[in-house]
C-alpha cells in the first residue's frame, strides 16, 4: 500500500507514523522525499512561511566510523 492511499490526516491514521518513528510506504511522496533526503543528507522543508532544516544520520554507525569516534584520530588509509 503506498501513502496515497492511505488516509488523509482528517480522516484517521494511516499507521505510518507512530510518535517518534515514521515507516517509509514503498511508493508514494513520502518515498520519494526519504529518498531525496538520504541522498542529499539535508534539505529544507517549506511549509507556509516556516522553513525547516531536515538532516538524516543512520542510527548505527560502521565499525569504521566507530574507531573513529572512538579513537579520537584520523583512521589510516586502507
Amino acid at each position: 500500500m503506498t501513502e496515497d492511499e492511505h488516509l488523509s490526516p482528517s480522516e484517521g491514521s494511516s499507521g505510518n507514523i507512530k510518535e517518534e518513528e515514521v515507516i517509509i510506504p514503498a511508493e508514494g511522496e513520502l518515498r520519494r522525499f526519504f529518498e531525496i533526503l538520504r541522498s542529499k543528507g539535508k534539505i529544507t522543508v517549506t511549509e507556509g512561511a516556516d522553513r525547516f532544516s531536515v538532516q538524516i544520520s543512520r542510527s548505527r554507525i560502521s565499525d569504521r566510523a566507530r574507531a573513529f569516534l572512538t579513537g579520537g584520530g584520523p583512521i589510516a588509509d586502507e
